[in-house]
């Protein structure tokens, strides 16, 4: 168990530099858009202003699981009936499985995206997230038969200088490796000639190909 790890719970599917605090249930780092500054929150503040006032806008800490049952009823009245600022009373009593707001909150997300939620465990910024997805298989015909997965990311916040400096490599050892690879069939088939050999078309597909991907989904 990580004693000193921050823990931020959101409906999203959003990359974590596209969230800002109202996008998630509950968070103990600070968060906004384009921002890579994840810093820890003060949670006994934060709750107490959330708990007086509940609103879509704003979020408690994840460390009171009843005003974490309470913002993600939160979150599910505003998705489903437009509602920004509910009593905590009323949300709590939104708070169970028999609630129609919730199978309507959690039907809108299957139909839309298979996500359910996505959970984020920051450590110094170091952050690492799980996204917990779930696909109606035969909504026809078999409504109940739903199938479960996970997907992982992480990523590191506290070092972005030295990221980007790893990255600048990245780049510049696959254009190398680019270089390279056209010589090799350049003498190889005597000049011209490599122009009209599969494997000079593939090569910057199979060379460049994985890091747009990888840099893409950062």
């Amino acid at each position: 168990v990580c004693q000193d790890c921050l823990l931020g719970i959101t409906p999203s599917s959003s990359p974590i530099y596209a969230l800002s605090e109202e996008s998630f249930a509950c968070t103990g780092f600070s968060s906004s858009v384009g921002n890579t500054d994840y810093l820890s929150r003060d949670c006994e503040l934060a709750n107490s202003a959330w708990a007086d006032n509940p609103t879509v806008r704003s979020a408690p800490c994840c460390n009171n699981m009843t005003l974490v049952k309470a913002s993600f009823s939160m979150m599910a009245l505003f998705e489903v009936r437009g509602v920004e600022e509910e009593s905590l009373e009323k949300l709590l009593e939104e708070a169970n499985e028999a609630s129609p707001v919730w199978h309507e909150f959690v039907t809108k997300h299957l139909e839309e995206d298979q996500h359910v939620v996505q959970v984020i465990i920051s450590r110094d910024e170091r952050m690492a997230g799980i996204h917990y997805l779930a696909e109606l298989r035969n909504p026809t015909t078999a409504p109940g038969w739903v199938e479960a997965t996970k997907r992982y990311w992480s990523r590191r916040y506290d070092k972005e200088g030295l990221l980007m400096f790893l990255d600048f490599c990245l780049v510049l050892l696959c254009i190398l490796r680019f270089i390279h690879g056209i010589f090799d069939v350049w003498s190889r088939h005597h000049g011209y000639a490599a122009f009209t050999t599969p494997l000079f078309w593939l090569l910057p597909c199979t060379t460049f190909g994985p890091v747009v991907v990888d840099l893409g989904l950062r």
